[in-house]
């Protein structure tokens, strides 16, 4: 089992700023694929990929939300 380090309210802010940003870029990646896709598997799979990157960036969002400053 890891045990997290606290970091202070800015170090977690700019940790999880970094994040929504990887997320964003891997959900303009998901789309992508998507806008590619010719295939009926293709299709679907940029689908779940899609929604599974959209209900984590919703989750970063609200991490940062609740972060005190």
């Amino acid at each position: 089992m890891k045990k997290r380090l606290k970091h202070s309210g800015s170090d977690e802010r700019s940790r999880l700023l970094a994040e929504l940003a990887m997320v964003g870029s891997e959900l303009n990646s998901a789309w992508s694929d998507f806008d590619a896709a010719v295939d009926a598997d293709m299709v679907e799979s940029a689908i779940f990929a899609i929604n599974g990157l959209n209900s984590r960036y919703g989750f970063v969002l609200r991490q940062i939300k609740g972060v005190t400053l």
